[in-house]
């Protein structure tokens, strides 16, 4: 309201109101708060069927806001911002389209309120979240928290309870839960005590508990009283990479590419070239997502722990095209499924490390009978390139001898435990010499020579694959963000978190287990998860070719600045010299 628009006896209007419910009609009279300053704003805030609108006065822009007219001003960013956000306001543009407006430049147009000290009064509160309020002072400031309607104790409690309970139920608390169940016991509460007071209970009152208890404001008591949307299990620190991994990572990206590249290739000698990413995971039958609300300080409140119950492991492959298993539609009748699940015993599920169940003479046959005819069969005469990281299991190299007697078992030979006869008869059998190695060295040389054999010869993957023309790639240590199927394991085992209800058993897991290897193991995922990765790797080997060119080039200058360097200092001995023999004839002219 304007200077011009306020009546000379201001309480008249106030005294006699006649506020009607729904949309104002034209013998209505506003009810409006009483004006303390000349350019007080008059706000009146309409609903009728669902319709919400905002009526405001015009104020003189020369005139500093009171603290009134800031609160006016707040209340009716909030009225324009619901309106907006359920698109029952928009705004046409100079050019006559249509436009989602801005609440706080709306709200300061409507209001007279320029946009500089607009901005300023928004964003001190929302810094604050307080309202401002007017005082003997002027400088008070009121907050704007939920523990005034319900008090601090009540909420403290409320929070408590909602969060056991989830607990209780095994469910992860979020903070919708906690609003949805603060509302419902908010408005229990207020209808046991009003009902207890002899009051009717009004429905309305109960709808203004819910606007006060607003998701926004639930999520900003948590965050003061230390309730946080937090990770359950233990976040594993990030090591660096050190000096001596670089060639490592090198030599991986270089043969990674070559393989890629030649998959590429469709020359008619060529045998075609798959790369297969294999790699070992685990799922226990309590695995529910990590996150939840607790509250940090009190360890009631936290959730269990998702590393409970008993473990199933499992192991499957897959490549451009979809999961192994999945693709592996000829598979005879008798055969297994390459896809590989299995219950540790208690001896293994009691270790916390889940490799501890997989080892090289239960992997090794799993991956000769079941996995490697699966992969030829879905790729008949192709070259395969089995990808994995570097498990004990993987790499592991086992070598034997023949017994003593013909009907003996063969003898594993192991570096420190075997004798000087055993170590020499096997240095003898795979270097195909007898003079490769003889008794009469000392037990430590024939060590040497027995691990640099083992070097020599390779895993006992590798040399099986060798013998069927396939190859074996490792992934370098620690660098886990390069392995697809990694993303893999995430996809699926989110999938049987999300699907987890209390009381679920092992077999039913398993199921569920199987399902979204099924679900997540389609073709367009894996290429996604593929081409995420090669990215990656892509974008690694760029940067260090780069980094390489530099350093070669700064040597290259460097060598430069060397030779010009000597060149210089050459010619200026020279120089020096023919002065220092110009100055001696002259002296030799002199004394004569």
């Amino acid at each position: 309201m304007s200077d011009d628009e306020v009546p000379g006896d201001a309480s008249a209007i106030i005294a006699a109101p006649t506020r009607k419910r729904g949309r104002p009609r034209k013998g209505d009279i506003p009810v409006a708060p009483k004006p303390t300053e000349a350019n007080h704003v008059v706000m009146q805030r309409y609903r009728d069927g669902g319709k919400e609108w905002v009526e405001v006065a015009a104020r003189d822009r020369g005139k500093a806001l009171s603290c009134e007219e800031k609160v006016g001003f707040l209340r009716c960013v909030s009225a324009v911002r619901r309106m907006v956000h359920d698109n029952k306001i928009m705004i046409k543009n100079a050019l006559g389209q249509f436009q989602c407006p801005q609440p706080v430049v709306l709200a300061a147009d409507l209001m007279s309120i320029g946009q500089c000290e607009a901005k300023a009064v928004h964003s001190a509160f929302q810094t604050s979240k307080m309202l401002p309020s007017g005082s003997g002072r002027g400088q008070h400031e009121r907050k704007l928290v939920i523990e005034e309607m319900f008090g601090a104790s009540h909420l403290e409690s409320w929070c408590r309870m909602i969060v056991l309970k989830c607990k209780a139920t095994a469910k992860r608390p979020t903070y919708r839960d906690i609003t949805i169940g603060l509302q419902e016991l908010a408005a229990s509460h207020a209808r046991e005590e009003l009902q207890a007071l002899g009051y009717d209970v009004d429905d309305e009152f109960f709808e203004t508990i819910g606007d006060t208890l607003s998701y926004q404001r639930v999520v900003r008591w948590c965050h003061r009283h230390r309730w946080l949307f937090s990770k359950i299990t233990k976040r594993k620190g990030i090591v660096e990479d050190a000096s001596e991994m670089q060639g490592l990572y090198a030599d991986y990206c270089e043969k990674l590419f070559s393989y890629v590249d030649a998959r590429d290739m469709i020359l008619p000698p060529l045998r075609e070239v798959i790369v297969i990413y294999v790699d070992e995971s685990y799922c226990n039958e309590k695995h529910a997502k990590e996150y939840a609300v607790c509250k940090l300080d009190d360890i009631s409140t936290w959730s269990d722990l998702v590393k409970d119950g008993r473990r199933l492991c499992f192991c499957t492959a897959i490549s451009e095209d979809g999961e192994i298993a999945t693709l592996d539609t000829a598979r005879p009748a008798e055969c297994e499924s390459s896809r590989w699940i299995f219950c540790p015993n208690k001896d293994q599920q009691k270790k916390k490390d889940y490799h501890s169940s997989f080892a090289a003479e239960n992997w090794l046959p799993y991956f000769k009978e079941r996995l490697l005819p699966a992969c030829e069969r879905v790729y008949p005469g192709a070259t395969l390139v089995f990808v994995m990281d570097n498990a004990g299991y993987h790499v592991s190299c086992t070598l034997q001898i023949d017994g003593e007697s013909p009907g003996s078992p063969p003898i594993v030979v192991d570096k420190a435990r075997s004798s000087k006869k055993v170590l020499c008869n096997c240095i003898q059998k795979y270097r195909g010499d007898s003079a490769a190695a003889n008794m009469n060295m000392r037990k430590d040389q024939l060590q040497s020579m027995y691990a640099a054999l083992k070097k020599d010869l390779g895993s006992d993957l590798e040399r099986l694959l060798a013998e069927k023309g396939h190859l074996l790639l490792l992934t370098p240590p620690r660098m886990s963000t390069w392995q697809p199927i990694e993303l893999y394991w995430a996809s699926c085992k989110n999938e049987v978190a999300r699907l987890f209800r209390k009381g679920r058993g092992l077999i039913e897991t398993q199921e569920q287990l199987e399902a979204s290897l099924t679900k997540w193991g389609t073709a367009e995922h894996c290429s996604k998860l593929i081409a995420h990765t090669t990215r990656l790797v892509r974008k690694w080997w760029d940067a260090a070719q780069q980094a390489e060119a530099a350093v070669e080039r700064q040597a290259v200058l460097n060598e430069q600045g060397d030779l010009i360097a000597s060149s210089e200092d050459e010619s200026g001995m020279s120089i020096a010299g023919d002065e220092i023999e110009g100055e001696q004839d002259e002296f030799d002219d002199e004394q004569e």
